[in-house]
């Protein structure tokens, strides 16, 4: 849940596979759904909005939508990417499985897990960051969150964690975690999405657009919340 990675480690010089736009700061806001939480990156071109949606479901699911086209090139709408599960394996190690999904007529890129484990030359992961070498920098393997200086770009990562110290909390009361209620036969549903909403015309000052992209992809997560309700 941390969007702000994108436009820091992975738009660096050198970084390939990731469009141009997630270099420019987008408005950053998370919400908690039924199937866990959100974060909502929002960014303009013109009287274009393009909202990108990723979820977190949880203990250890996270869904994403498509980073490789720019926004000018980008349909209305377009499901999730990527489908991935963390599964721990000890205390510092853990293994990541998953699917991809490629739209019809497109080749899924060989490249798709760029950057989450040490495997390439050291050189290279110093130019070319990638996940894990943003990870493993920070504290070795084990976060110390008693060392952390969290931010404003830090509040999905916040919300996470609560998130799953609550479910851990009520596992050890003997209750199930809030989002773990789901039956044997029914749709989950889910929210990553990617979006791109024309005629929506810039706010008169930046503040009171910032705000507009804000309420724009809330919009978009409460429709459909209000869709899965009435389903």
């Amino acid at each position: 849940m941390d969007p702000a990675h994108l436009a820091f480690l992975h738009t660096l010089p050198g970084s390939e596979g990731f469009t141009d736009d997630l270099a420019t700061l987008g408005e950053w806001d998370f919400m908690e759904t039924t199937a866990g939480m959100v974060y909502i990156d929002t960014r303009r071109q013109g009287d274009k909005v393009w909202v990108r949606v990723a979820d977190f479901i949880p203990p250890n699911i996270h869904q994403f939508p498509p980073n490789t086209d720019p926004m000018a090139q980008r349909t209305t709408i377009n499901q999730p990417a990527a489908t991935t599960w963390a599964v721990p394996i000890d205390d510092t190690h853990m293994m990541q499985i998953g699917f991809r999904r490629a739209p019809e007529g497109c080749t899924l890129r060989r490249d798709a897990g760029f950057g989450q484990d040490g495997k390439r030359p050291y050189e290279e992961r110093q130019r070319v960051p990638g996940d894990y070498d943003a990870q493993m920098s920070i504290h070795g393997g084990i976060a110390r969150h008693s060392l952390e200086h969290l931010t404003s770009t830090d509040r999905g990562v916040i919300m996470l964690r609560n998130m799953i110290r609550r479910g851990i909390r009520a596992v050890h009361y003997g209750a199930d975690p809030r989002h773990n209620i789901h039956q044997s036969g029914q749709v989950i549903t889910t929210y990553s999405q990617d979006r791109v909403i024309a005629g929506i015309p810039p706010a008169p000052t930046p503040e009171e657009d910032r705000q507009l992209l804000r309420e724009t992809g809330r919009k978009v997560v409460e429709n459909c919340q209000r869709f899965a309700q009435t389903t």
